[in-house]
């Protein structure tokens, strides 16, 4: 497709939804998550939702050590790593 090319795509109904197919050529990746707005001239417009994990990794040990006391689970400080998940 050329760029600048005008570009047509046609809704479809699958089950209870309308469909508005993305071409391949923008990117988007399958399971991509978005948050649809339709604006007052009738636009409808996706933008992408980014979803925000907390940062687990990098907690301050002795904040998880007062929140494991706080619960009444035994802590010795350290990790083992060397946990047998095959068992």
């Amino acid at each position: 497709m050329k760029e600048g090319a005008p570009m047509t795509v046609r809704s479809r109904r699958q089950g209870k939804s309308i469909i508005i197919p993305i071409p391949s050529e923008f990117g988007v990746k399958p399971n991509s998550v978005f948050d649809p707005e339709q604006l007052s001239d009738g636009t409808i417009q996706f933008t992408p939702h980014e979803i925000k994990y907390p940062d687990i990794w990098n907690d301050d040990p002795e904040t998880i050590a007062q929140f494991n006391r706080q619960i009444g689970l035994q802590d010795r400080g350290h990790q083992y790593g060397r946990e047998n998940a095959d068992s």
